[in-house]
């Protein structure tokens, strides 16, 4: 008897410093005749991993459809995409920060004196 450990989680930002995530896990007892059937494993071990994207990319979209995220959606690869006016709130944050001095917004370091 073989035992098989398959899990996906994924974690994806949203508007205003938060996130969504989901994760799944599948377990499963496996005929040790896969030992030697290599391509049957890898079967298994594929069709174990894809049930898991599948159920936490639905998730995520589950939870992007509710209220609050209205903003954001996935796309065919499961990336977050976020509607223009998300994307220009953002870059109106970003330069509403204060810069430390001696550090543009560009430049992380200090330059050197």
């Amino acid at each position: 008897m073989l035992k098989l450990h398959a899990g996906v989680s994924k974690k994806v930002g949203l508007p205003g410093f938060s996130s969504a995530s989901a994760s799944c896990t599948n377990e499963a007892e496996l005929d040790s005749s896969l030992l030697t059937d290599t391509q049957g494993f890898q079967t298994v071990v594929q069709r174990a991993y894809q049930s898991c994207e599948q159920a936490v990319h639905d998730q995520i979209a589950r939870l992007l459809a509710q209220g609050s995220h209205a903003t954001a959606s996935l796309d065919a690869a499961g990336n977050v995409r976020h509607s223009p006016s998300t994307r220009t709130a953002r870059r109106r944050a970003a330069r509403a920060l204060p810069t430390h001095p001696g550090r543009s917004r560009t430049s992380p370091t200090p330059s050197p004196k």
